[in-house]
């Protein structure tokens, strides 16, 4: 991993506390994921922030340790008779109803063995409407490298979804395009009678665009005083306030999609 993955990271999450940094970094240098290539994302969920990986990140984290062997994953069925057998497919006409994976490692004949009920990961949505054996067969993967290799606090991207109760997740910058949201529907709410009013919320959202710039606050606010030609934020109208927190709320949210694509 490059020697500035951690410096380029810290600016692909501009609103996550340092604290909450060092705990996504900490996990990713644990575990060789890099951050910068989709190896470790992370998603602020019920308040805090949850890591995950794919079931490749997992696999590469076992290789890693070259203790891994080798692993088969099948499909638990129920066929039209109501028997449950294991199968690599699921015969037509019959049901889908989990995933079991048997994980070898080097010098143990016995495997782990892992199974998952498809019930409690599948989503009538998107790729587990359409690959729904891949996928559960991807969760029973995780579940067991986690599990034989002993990876603690990364999830798989697979159980997302089963994870959150919240069928909507959001990652740091979809949290602070909601924030923005927010600040413009209190500051629509105000009123336009007070030029008071507006200078809290806009002088806020020249911090936060400095902080997620990483630039400073009284370079950020030169800078738009010199776009709109005026010397200080005091002397504008209130409409002109209003043009301001506009110009610089929609600078923000384009720096945000570039820091997210």
């Amino acid at each position: 991993m490059a020697a500035n993955t951690w410096e380029l990271a810290r600016k692909k999450f501009p609103r996550m506390e340092d604290s909450e940094f060092e705990l996504v970094k900490a996990i990713g240098v644990k575990y060789g994921l890099d951050p910068l290539i989709g190896e470790l994302i992370a998603y602020r969920m019920d308040g805090e922030i949850k890591m995950f990986t794919t079931r490749d990140g997992y696999l590469g984290i076992a290789h890693r340790t070259g203790a891994f062997d080798r692993m088969n994953t099948v499909v638990i069925v129920e066929d039209p008779d109501g028997k449950i057998c294991e199968m690599d497919v699921v015969p037509s006409g019959w049901k889908l109803i989990g995933a079991k994976c048997y994980l070898y490692k080097v010098g143990n004949p016995n495997p782990f063995i892992l199974s998952v009920p498809l019930e409690e990961y599948y989503r009538e949505k998107g790729t587990w409407k359409r690959l729904s054996q891949t996928m559960i067969k991807k969760v029973a993967e995780s579940q067991a490298l986690r599990k034989a290799f002993n990876i603690c606090g990364v999830y798989a991207e697979e159980e997302r979804d089963a994870f959150d109760s919240q069928p909507a997740t959001e990652t740091i910058a979809e949290v602070e395009a909601k924030k923005i949201a927010i600040e413009e529907r209190k500051i629509c709410e105000m009123g336009m009678n007070e030029q008071a009013l507006y200078l809290d919320p806009t002088m806020k959202l020249m911090a936060r665009y400095a902080s997620v710039t990483d630039s400073s606050l009284d370079a950020v606010k030169s800078e738009y005083l010199e776009r709109i030609k005026a010397v200080t934020l005091e002397e504008l109208t209130v409409v002109e306030l209003r043009k301001l927190y506009s110009l610089i709320n929609a600078d923000l949210k384009g720096v945000l999609a570039d820091k997210e694509s």
